[in-house]
């Protein structure tokens, strides 16, 4: 697993958030560091259990694929 801080995109706000992102790709196996695209949730940010998508792309150059990863997420406000 890779940790990655990501800036997920809600449907009314936008929040970095930190993801393990599996280092195995789906297609040819290969353990790498992933790219990531884009990272998007059809939730509010504030929602209690949301769902966000992660779009990502195997840093293989003989593979190169795209492939998808979701994630549940659970909204903790920021402590003052």
């Amino acid at each position: 697993m890779v940790k990655k801080s990501l800036t997920v995109n809600f449907t009314d706000d936008t929040e970095k958030m930190d993801f393990n992102i599996p280092d195995k790709c789906p297609h040819c196996g290969g353990t790498m560091n992933p790219s990531v695209y884009m990272v998007r949730s059809i939730h509010k940010l504030r929602d209690i259990n949301a769902y966000v998508g992660v779009f990502c792309r195997c840093t293989y150059d003989n593979c190169s694929k795209y492939y998808s990863l979701g994630f549940n997420t659970v909204y903790e406000p920021k402590k003052i």
